[in-house]
């Protein structure tokens, strides 16, 4: 025979069920509420090494030329210059997808302890 289990409703709290506070702690709770998180920095030895905005103006970049690439490579009947740009192209589109990908260097290989 399988147990049944029941779950018990939550209470939805409104704007009426707050409990009240004095106008001082109410603008601190704002303040709180309001604060954003700076991305993360540090991880140890091995955690973020590489500059997340270069990352990410990276992304910028690769994506940009990646859409160029793809609408040159597309087009028929290249010519030489098309050829030579597509070729240019596709360097700098793997370029930029390496330093997007780039997460740094990695200082330890093995966790500590392991033989």
């Amino acid at each position: 025979m399988r147990q049944q289990f029941h779950c018990q409703p939550q209470k939805v709290i409104d704007e009426k069920s707050k409990p009240q506070v004095s106008p001082e702690v109410a603008d601190k709770l704002e303040k709180m509420e309001s604060i954003t998180i700076p991305e993360k920095h540090g991880g140890g030895k091995n955690g973020q090494h590489a500059n997340q905005k270069a990352r990410e103006s990276a992304k910028d970049r690769y994506e940009a030329a990646k859409k160029e690439y793809e609408a040159l490579k597309s087009k028929p009947n290249k010519t030489k210059d098309d050829k030579a740009s597509l070729d240019k192209l596709k360097r700098t589109v793997d370029h930029e997808k390496k330093k997007m990908d780039n997460t740094g260097e990695n200082h330890s290989r093995k966790a500590k302890g392991s033989n």
